[in-house]
């Protein structure tokens, strides 16, 4: 198993350098960095596609999905957020493998699901828990035992967010199958987890946000990670106001 995160990127990614971008200059001192890059070939023919055939209903929760900052500081009901955390139960546990409502690669489901609880009814704040899929059911962490202060898994520009999605993925399970692209693998289910996150949180009217830059080795330790299991994205969620951006 490649030992750290930085083993990985050094193998996949040990040639990419990436642009420089001055964070003090702001969207308008850095154009070219928010400037939408897209590939075109207009000097072959093309063929139009039709419009508006996804569901009604699909489309309106793609549009309507956005990426919030800051959130309403009233609470996030207990109901809302089992709503949300629905998209990642075990839909049909007697199927081989079983089903559940996202792509695994060999359906070896690497990936686990903790909360933490920030202003959330039902829930103590500052504190974390494990998803228990099988029984849709939060089970508490030993964080919560040494005093951790899980304010620290978000970022300063997430404001007033009720709870936090942890997802890790323990990658022992694929990394037997699939070597080394059990990494890119991991990524690639999280991706398709955390969007069906957001649309449902989008369906019940709750904002949230997809976080890469989180302190990992303080996540590793209050959620008493194993060796071979790792956080790759945190998602805020809360609710949505006249003052939620």
């Amino acid at each position: 198993m490649l030992q750290t995160i930085k083993d990985f990127h050094a193998t996949f990614f040990g040639k990419f350098t990436p642009r420089a971008y001055d964070k003090s200059a702001g969207r308008n001192g850095q154009r070219d960095f928010w400037r939408k890059w897209r590939k075109s070939y207009p000097r072959f023919p093309s063929i139009p596609l039709d419009k508006g055939q996804i569901p009604t209903v699909v489309e309106r929760l793609l549009e309507d999905r956005s990426s919030n900052r800051v959130f309403s500081p009233q609470p996030l009901p207990l109901s809302k957020l089992s709503g949300i955390l629905g998209v990642c139960r075990v839909f049909d546990s007697d199927r081989i493998p079983e089903r559940r409502g996202y792509a695994s690669a060999g359906a070896t489901f690497p990936l686990e699901i903790y909360i933490v609880s920030f202003a959330t009814t039902g829930l103590t704040p500052n504190m974390a828990f494990h998803l228990e899929i099988d029984g849709m059911e939060l089970e508490e962490m030993w964080g919560n035992q040494i005093g951790a202060d899980f304010r620290s898994v978000l970022p300063d520009y997430i404001e007033n967010a009720a709870a936090a999605v942890v997802m890790t993925t323990v990658i022992s399970r694929s990394e037997v199958r699939y070597g080394a692209k059990s990494y890119p693998f991991s990524f690639i289910e999280a991706g398709l987890l955390g969007q069906n996150i957001q649309l449902a949180a989008t369906s019940v009217g709750v904002g949230s946000c997809m976080i890469g830059g989180f302190p990992n080795d303080f996540l590793t330790k209050a959620l008493d990670l194993s060796e071979d299991e790792f956080p790759i994205m945190v998602i805020a969620l809360g609710e949505l106001g006249s003052s939620a951006k």
